[in-house]
């Protein structure tokens, strides 16, 4: 488990994080209805629980293509991930993600 925190975008509405990107215009890219918010994410920690799934890109050190189930992050790779989670290119996360104030 990593401990580190990392600050992105995302659309937020009706109390759910979507189109979460390093920066603004990626998030405006997507057509987004409302201006994209600053972000906080890291990995879940004893035991708390959270909807948001994401890859964490171990040469990159940085959490990608995060969504708000598992099966959608899994489905960004044809086999699930699973071989460059067995190479030790990165692994599926189940992350927090809170609003920067």
């Amino acid at each position: 488990m990593s401990n580190q925190v990392f600050n992105m975008y995302a659309n937020y509405e009706d109390g759910k994080f979507s189109m979460i990107y390093e920066s603004k215009i990626q998030v405006e890219m997507c057509g987004c209805s409302s201006k994209p918010v600053e972000i906080f994410i890291r990995e879940v920690q004893n035991g708390e629980e959270s909807p948001y799934w994401g890859w964490w890109l171990e040469e990159k050190q940085k959490y990608s293509m995060i969504y708000s189930s598992v099966i959608g992050c899994k489905m960004c790779f044809p086999d699930y991930g699973k071989l460059y989670i067995e190479s030790g290119k990165g692994k599926i996360v189940n992350l927090f993600i809170g609003l920067v104030e």
